[in-house]
């Protein structure tokens, strides 16, 4: 049998490739050697968010009873929340494989060994099977960047993946990177009651937004007990029994402190070796990920690729985006308008939403920038979530809105909306002229941009 289409990878851009392919009538077999749902589904953003969820309802219920509106006494039961983990992880895998069944995607649990130019060779098992194809699409994933000389040991030295499934929760976390996994994961442990520490190579944390953004989440997530190093670097990890002595070089000099577990979270590498791809010519930019075009096809014909192989951002939308990006360009009217911007939500606490431009990397006098506090938004004073503001950056001329940016214990409720602004380049006067429901977040947003022209209702002095 030769498929129309195979995809290595069922992640989310593999899945969902799969999923609107075979709407064409196409018949297509998706590889997968782990579970549908790629690293996002099974380790990464569901799982995640169903855990900084709870231990979010935790710290909220602990701050009530502190308060005296609750009474009685509340403790995490972490077993039983990584068992929800679990569930919830379970429960949309099963959906994914349920979608296939229904529209007729083959799927098979095998690893993709060796590729050629109109076949995979995989494994099943440890008996070999050669699967023909007329198209491929590459969308095998990313894997996590260990530190030099410093090696995941999965057991005191973690991953994002060990970090999410730990069975019994840290005294003490030494988080690695001050990226976004970084900052959620530290985000999570520090809600739960273990001691965070996070270290930054950089001079602040979340580099790829705004200044001003990144700087009230340092300061914010400081006052939660969070401990946050910038400028600095591991450079010596020593195991002393159930321990780790950890080395750090700091501006002031060299640290060294004592935690029992470390996460390590610099970035992710491409699942690209190991399978002939370089051989059948398909080109790659040093660092291993997949050049390709507006169609997502690579520099070989009919080999196409989607998701973390082609290069950052790493996000699971932005493989959302590419899936149905190379199934038009297949078998649609495709290819598709290219995003201007993709959006980015960190589900650190507080919350970080950003998309578009930046405040710190334009010209002041083309802008005008209008911000708005949460203190001041009287849902988010019923709600206890106080804390954070909204930053929207306008063109002083054309009045499009360019950038929105948020920090906020609720920053994620903004992101659609947000998203579809900026990338419908919509004007300042379309949304103030727009009526948004009281009492609601949204109104936040619409304050924001009054405010670009001082004109904002519930901020106070201007």
């Amino acid at each position: 049998m030769v498929y129309d289409v195979v995809i290595i990878g069922a992640g989310p851009g593999g899945y969902l490739a799969a999923i609107r392919i075979a709407q064409y009538g196409k018949k297509v077999l998706v590889i997968e050697r782990d579970e549908v749902g790629g690293e996002c589904l099974n380790y990464a953003c569901i799982p995640s968010k169903t855990l900084l969820y709870h231990a979010s309802l935790y710290t909220k219920t602990m701050g009530l009873i502190k308060k005296r509106v609750f009474t009685g006494m509340v403790e995490i039961d972490w077993q039983r929340l990584q068992k929800t983990r679990e569930r919830v992880v379970k429960t949309l895998t099963m959906g994914v494989r349920h979608l296939f069944e229904a529209i007729g995607v083959e799927l098979l649990k095998a690893e993709a060994r060796e590729i050629g130019r109109d076949y995979v060779t995989v494994d099943i098992g440890g008996d070999t099977r050669e699967i023909k194809f007329r198209n491929l699409i590459l969308a095998m994933g990313s894997s996590p960047i260990p530190l030099p000389n410093i090696e995941f040991d999965h057991v005191k030295i973690l991953n994002s993946r060990d970090a999410l499934r730990l069975m019994e929760k840290p005294e003490s976390l030494l988080v690695v990177g001050g990226g976004a996994i970084g900052l959620e994961i530290g985000s999570l442990y520090n809600m739960a009651g273990t001691k965070v520490t996070i270290v930054e190579l950089l001079d602040r944390i979340l580099p790829f937004t705004d200044r001003e953004i990144s700087e009230r989440l340092e300061r914010e997530m400081s006052k939660k007990g969070v401990r946050i190093l910038t400028s600095s670097k591991v450079v010596n990890v020593v195991r002393d029994g159930d321990w780790l002595e950890v080395e750090i070089e700091r501006e002031e000099g060299v640290e060294r402190i004592r935690v029992e577990k470390m996460v390590v979270a610099i970035g992710r590498k491409p699942n690209t070796t190991g399978l002939g791809l370089e051989e059948i010519g398909v080109d790659m930019d040093r660092k291993g990920f997949i050049k390709v075009d507006n169609r997502q096809e690579t520099t070989v014909e009919n080999i196409y690729a989607i998701g973390d192989v082609t290069g950052p951002p790493m996000l699971a939308h932005k493989a959302y985006w590419e899936a149905l990006n190379v199934s038009e360009s297949l078998f649609g009217d495709g290819p598709l308008p290219k995003p201007s911007h993709y959006p980015y939500v960190i589900f650190s606490k507080p919350e970080v939403f950003s998309i578009g431009v930046r405040e710190d990397e334009v010209d002041g006098e083309r802008v005008v920038v209008g911000r708005f506090p949460f203190s001041a938004l009287g849902r988010a004073v019923t709600e206890g979530s106080r804390t954070g503001f909204i930053k929207v950056i306008i063109n002083s001329e054309t009045k499009e809105v360019l950038g929105i940016h948020i920090v906020g214990e609720n920053a994620s409720i903004y992101s659609s909306a947000a998203s579809l602004i900026v990338e419908r380049r919509l004007g300042a006067l379309e949304i103030d002229h727009t009526v948004f429901p009281h009492p609601t977040y949204g109104e936040g947003l619409w304050e924001a941009v009054r405010d670009a022209f001082n004109r904002s209702l519930h901020k106070g002095s201007q």
